[in-house]
C-alpha cells in the first residue's frame, strides 16, 4: 500500500479502492475528533487559531448535542467538494460490483459535498449575523473569544 514503482505502471483497482476506503473513513476519524475538540475547548482547530469559539444563538455553552449538529449539518469541511471525488469514485466502483444502495449513498453524497459549501456560503451572505447553515441548523453562533487577562 505504500511502497510505489515510480509511476512505471497505474495503479490497479485495488489500490484505488483502498486510498478511497482510507479517505472515506478519515471523514469519521475527523467527525469523531472534531466533536471531542468541540466538547472539551468549546472550538475547532481552526476556531482556536483564530480566536473564535461556539455558543447557543442567546449565548452560553453549546449541548452535546448541539454540538453534534453543528458537526454534522451540512458543515463545509465535512461535505467539501473534494470529498465529492472520492464518493463518485465509490459510485463507480457501485456500478461494477452492482450495487444500487451504494450507488445512490455515492451519488446523493458526491452532489451533497458540491453543493453544502455554497448552500452554507448563501445562507451566511444572506443572514445579518453571517451564520452559516450548520449554524443555523444547530441553533450557535461564531464569536470572538475574549480573553479574561
Amino acid at each position: 500500500f505504500i511502497s510505489s514503482d515510480g509511476g512505471d505502471h497505474n495503479p490497479s483497482d485495488r489500490a484505488f479502492t483502498a486510498l478511497v476506503i482510507v479517505m472515506l473513513a478519515a471523514m469519521p476519524a475527523w467527525l469523531i475528533f472534531t466533536i471531542g475538540w468541540f466538547l472539551r475547548r468549546g472550538q475547532s482547530v481552526g476556531q482556536y487559531l483564530l480566536c473564535l469559539e461556539i455558543t447557543r444563538d442567546e449565548g452560553g455553552v453549546p449541548s452535546n448535542g448541539q454540538v453534534v449538529a453543528y458537526s454534522l449539518a451540512l458543515h463545509p469541511l465535512v461535505f467539501h467538494p473534494i470529498m465529492a471525488l472520492l464518493w463518485g469514485y465509490a459510485s463507480y466502483q457501485s456500478v461494477i460490483h452492482s450495487s444500487l444502495i451504494f450507488l445512490l449513498v455515492g451519488i446523493s453524497m458526491g452532489v451533497l459535498c458540491v453543493l453544502a459549501p455554497f448552500a452554507s456560503l448563501f445562507f451566511a451572505a444572506s443572514d445579518r449575523r453571517r451564520r452559516g447553515i450548520h449554524d443555523r441548523i444547530a441553533g450557535m453562533r461564531v464569536v470572538k473569544v475574549i480573553d479574561a487577562e
